[in-house]
Order: C-alpha cells, then sequence, then structure tokens
C-alpha cells in the first residue's frame, strides 16, 4: 500500500525504499523468485531517483536475490546439471555486485565499498566460487 502511495505521489527514492522492504520479506517467506524481481525493480526506481548511495546499496542486494533464487532453483538436482546452471546464470549474478563495487569506489565511501565487497564474496560463496 505505502509503495503505491509513493509511486503516485513520484518519490522514486521512497518507492525504491519501499519495494527493497517488500523484497526482505519475501525473502524471509522463501519466495526467492519474487525477492529478485522486487530488488531488480528496487535498482530501477533508485537510478530514477539519482540516489547513488543507495543504488550501489541495492546492486548488491540484488545480486544477492538472484544468487538466492538460483540456488532455491538448483536445490535437490543433480551436481552437472546444478554446475550447469549456476555456470550460466554467473555473469546475471555477478554483473550487478561488481557494478555496485565500481559505483562504491567512485563514491569513495569506505563503508560501502566495504558492504559490496561483502556482497561479491557472499554471492561468489553461495554459487560455489571461492
Amino acid at each position: 500500500r505505502a509503495e503505491q502511495l509513493y509511486r503516485e505521489a513520484g518519490e522514486a527514492k521512497l518507492v525504491a525504499k519501499a519495494v527493497r522492504k517488500l523484497g526482505l520479506a519475501l525473502c524471509e517467506r522463501d519466495l526467492p523468485q519474487e525477492a529478485a524481481r522486487s530488488a531488480s525493480e528496487a535498482v530501477v526506481f533508485c537510478k530514477k531517483a539519482g540516489d547513488r548511495y543507495a543504488l550501489a546499496d541495492t546492486l548488491g542486494w540484488e545480486a544477492q536475490m538472484h544468487s538466492q533464487n538460483v540456488g532455491k532453483n538448483i536445490e535437490g538436482l543433480p551436481e552437472r546439471d546444478a554446475q550447469k546452471i549456476v555456470f550460466r546464470s554467473l555473469s546475471k549474478l555477478m554483473t550487478p555486485a561488481k557494478e555496485a563495487v565500481l559505483l562504491a569506489r567512485k563514491l569513495q565511501d569506505k563503508g560501502l565499498i566495504a558492504s559490496t565487497l561483502c556482497s561479491v564474496g557472499e554471492v561468489e560463496a553461495s554459487v560455489g566460487k571461492w
């Protein structure tokens, strides 16, 4: 409901926050596909708002949500099939995470750099690349 009100008001930054909270709730309910969709939508609204700090943070979160979605998709699959799925989706997972690190470095925010690097590590660990 809050998301809709913010959309009607044209508040892109607040819409991004509301969509992100929705995505976190979906993640907690074990709905990673919907959470990943919300994360992608939050990125779009951060770009519209022009908030580069929120964008860097949201890009890292988007990568994590997509990696959870891939993890859910490969549950119970034979190892060979799971590896194929992970290999095909690796660039989709790593692109937003690396973009977040680059943006954080441009902003020269050490806390944000650390946070986005952590996101990269979590994504790589979740897909078995370390």
